[in-house]
């Protein structure tokens, strides 16, 4: 969190300094979109129990077929937010997942 009231953050936006991807879930304008970042939303929505799953995290690996439109992950908590897949699970936690470029991955158990 950065310290901002909700007021300032709403400013920031209007002005078009900041870029709201979901609610208190901010970026700075003009930031390139990438899929990594797509992914990574979710899973900051979901933190500190989330991460990216399924046929997402298969194309995190650069596994060949990996479907790109459907972003999944996997939360102890269910996440709900518009284009993702969640998957609700009670084992998470840092010794089933990895970083990779940047974001959680779920390693298979």
């Amino acid at each position: 969190m950065l310290g901002l009231t909700a007021r300032r953050l709403e400013g920031l936006v209007e002005k078009g300094l900041l870029q709201r991807l979901h609610t208190g879930l901010y970026v700075l304008a003009g930031t390139p979109r990438s899929h990594e970042q797509l992914l990574l939303a979710p899973c900051l929505i979901g933190a500190p129990l989330a991460c990216v799953s399924h046929r997402s995290a298969a194309w995190l690996w650069g596994l060949d077929g990996a479907d790109t439109e459907i972003i999944e992950v996997s939360s102890v908590n269910a996440i709900r937010m518009p284009g993702v897949r969640s998957h609700r699970t009670k084992d998470l936690g840092p010794e089933v997942t990895v970083i990779r470029r940047g974001t959680p991955p779920m390693l298979g158990t």
